[in-house]
Parts: structure tokens; C-alpha cells; sequence
């Protein structure tokens, strides 16, 4: 991630490079992100499932 976004971002969108902790951040934020949709699509297949009795 560090390395992918200072070789090609700073470039194409004019950003400044990151530090290795602000990747890492940036990581961790994102698999926290996913765990908290995943969890709230099972939660809300569950309760359709539950509503509708099938």
C-alpha cells in the first residue's frame, strides 16, 4: 500500500506521499470497514429471513 500509493498517486492526483504508519492506518481502517459491512449485511439477510418466514 505504501509503496503502491508514492510511486503513482502523487503523480496522477497531486497528493503528497504517505508515511508508513498513515498506510498502515489506512489498511487497518479499510479491513475494520469491511468486517462492520459484512456483519451488517449478514444481520439484515438474517432478519429478511426471519420476516418473511422462508
Amino acid at each position: 500500500m505504501h509503496v503502491s500509493w508514492n510511486m503513482f498517486a502523487p503523480e496522477m492526483f497531486g497528493l503528497e506521499a504517505i508515511r508508513m504508519k498513515q498506510a498502515l492506518g489506512l489498511v487497518v481502517f479499510t479491513g475494520v470497514l469491511a468486517a462492520v459491512l459484512a456483519g451488517i449485511f449478514r444481520f439484515g439477510a438474517r432478519w429478511k429471513h426471519n420476516v418473511t418466514g422462508d
